[in-house]
C-alpha cells in the first residue's frame, strides 16, 4: 500500500501537539478541562464555634449541572441535638436545582442542653439517582464563642428645663450568632412619663438580627412641679435568655424661676388714713422649679408716702434671703399715707425681684385714703357750736 508523506505544515502541527502533551505531562496539567461535579452542596462557613446552649444556622447552596431533584439528609448529628433543614418556611427533604438557579436551604442546629466543650462533626448528604455529594460540617462548643450583646446611648445625661421633652437614642449591638428579640422598658422617678420604643414602629419590642445592630428611642417628660436636680432614668432590654441589658441615664433639671406677688385673699385693695400706718399682708410665691435667692422688695408709692416691709425675722433690708420651689412667704407691708393726703383712691406699686434675673413680679394695689375720725368729730363740734351761736343770736335780737 502506498503511503503519502506528510506535508511540511502537517509535520509542524504534529510536533507542536507532541510538545504540548509532553509539557502538560511534566507540569501535571490535564490535557483536557475536567467537568464540574454533577451535584454539590456548599456553605461559606463549614466550621463554626458557639456557646453552650446557643443555636446556629448553616446557609446551604445546592447546585447541579442540569435540572434535577436532589434529596438531602443529615448524618452524624450528636445525640440530644436537634437539626433540621428548612426552606421557604418548611422542613425540607429535597430540592430542585438547575445550572441557572441553585437551591438555597438553611440547616438549623440546636446543641443539647448538656453539650460539653469540644468539636462535633456531622455532614449533609445530597443524592440524585446514582449521583451523590457530601458536605462535612463541624461545630465547636466553647464558653467564649457565643459573642456578646451591648446597649449604648448617644448621651448618658441630658440637661434642660422641666417643660422640655428629653430624648435618648439607644443602640443594641447583637454580636451573637442568633437573632434576638428584645423587650424594651424604661422607668423614671415618680411622676415622670418615660417610654421606650423602636424608632420605626409603635411597639415595645425590637428584633436585632445576628451580627447587626438595632436602634430605639427613650423619651422622658418631667412632672410640672419637678425641682432643679439630677434624676435617674433606667432603661432595660430583655432578650428572654437570662441576659438582660441595662443602661443608667440621667436628666439634669436646671430649674425655672418664676415669682408671683399677691395677698392671701387675692384682694388687691385696702383702706388707710392720712398720716397713719396701715398693715397690708402680702404673699410672695415661688412658682418655678429652682430656688430663688435675695428677693428684693421695692415700692413705688405716691408722693410723701412711706412703705416698709417686715417682719424683721423674714425680711431684712427689704430682702427675703431665699425661697424654695413651690413655697410661699407671707410678709407685711406697712403703708403710711402723707399726712395731708386727701380722701380718695391711690395706686401703690410693689415689686419683688430675685437674684435670678428671670424671676420678678410687680403688683398694683389700690389704697383708699379716708379722713381721720378725730377731724370728723372736730367738724361736728364746730357745726354744733355754729348752730348754738346762731340760736343765741336769734333769741337775743329776734324780738327787737
Amino acid at each position: 500500500m502506498l503511503r503519502r508523506r506528510p506535508t511540511a505544515a502537517a509535520a509542524t502541527a504534529l510536533r507542536l501537539f507532541a510538545s504540548a502533551l509532553l509539557v502538560g505531562g511534566l507540569l501535571g496539567v490535564p490535557s483536557a478541562v475536567g467537568a464540574a461535579d454533577p451535584i454539590s452542596v456548599t456553605t461559606p462557613f463549614p466550621s463554626v464555634a458557639v456557646a453552650p446552649g446557643a443555636g446556629l444556622t448553616f446557609p446551604l447552596t445546592v447546585t447541579s449541572t442540569e435540572r434535577r431533584t436532589v434529596d438531602l439528609a443529615l448524618t452524624g448529628v450528636p445525640t440530644g441535638w436537634s437539626a433540621q433543614l428548612r426552606g421557604g418556611g418548611f422542613s425540607v427533604e429535597s430540592v430542585i436545582a438547575d445550572p441557572k438557579t441553585p437551591a438555597s436551604v438553611s440547616l438549623e442546629i440546636t446543641p443539647g442542653q448538656d453539650a460539653t466543650s469540644g468539636v462535633f462533626h456531622m455532614s449533609v448528604e445530597a443524592t440524585s439517582g446514582s449521583l451523590s455529594a457530601s458536605l462535612p460540617l463541624s461545630v465547636r462548643i466553647a464558653e467564649a464563642a457565643g459573642g456578646n450583646m451591648t446597649m449604648t446611648s448617644d448621651n448618658t445625661t441630658l440637661k434642660g428645663t422641666p417643660d422640655q421633652t428629653f430624648t435618648f437614642n439607644m443602640t443594641i449591638n447583637n454580636n451573637t450568632p442568633q437573632d434576638q428579640t428584645f423587650t424594651l422598658a424604661a422607668q423614671g422617678p415618680d411622676g415622670w412619663t418615660v417610654t421606650a420604643q423602636p424608632a420605626s414602629a409603635q411597639a415595645t419590642s425590637l428584633k436585632v438580627t445576628a451580627g447587626s445592630t438595632g436602634t430605639f428611642t427613650v423619651t422622658a417628660n418631667a412632672p410640672s412641679d419637678v425641682t432643679a436636680d439630677t434624676y435617674p432614668i433606667l432603661v432595660g432590654a430583655d432578650p428572654g435568655n437570662g441576659q438582660p441589658l441595662q443602661a443608667q441615664l440621667g436628666i439634669q433639671i436646671t430649674g425655672t424661676y418664676k415669682l408671683t406677688l399677691s395677698t392671701p385673699s387675692q384682694v388687691l385693695n385696702a383702706n388707710a388714713q392720712a398720716g397713719s400706718p396701715t398693715n397690708l399682708t402680702l404673699t410672695v410665691a415661688n412658682t418655678g422649679s429652682g430656688t430663688l435667692t435675695n428677693i428684693k422688695l421695692t415700692a413705688t408709692p405716691p408722693t410723701n408716702w412711706n412703705v416698709s416691709f417686715g417682719p424683721s425675722n423674714v425680711v431684712q433690708n427689704a430682702t427675703i434671703a431665699s425661697l424654695d420651689p413651690n413655697k410661699t412667704q407671707d410678709i407685711t407691708a406697712t403703708i403710711t399715707p402723707a399726712s395731708d393726703a386727701i380722701t380718695g383712691d391711690y395706686v401703690l406699686t410693689i415689686t419683688a425681684t430675685a437674684s435670678e434675673s428671670a424671676a420678678t413680679a410687680s403688683t398694683d394695689f389700690r389704697i383708699t385714703v379716708v379722713t381721720s375720725l378725730i377731724w370728723g368729730l372736730v367738724a361736728v363740734v364746730i357745726i354744733v357750736l355754729v348752730l348754738a351761736g346762731l340760736f343765741l343770736v336769734f333769741r337775743r335780737y329776734g324780738r327787737r
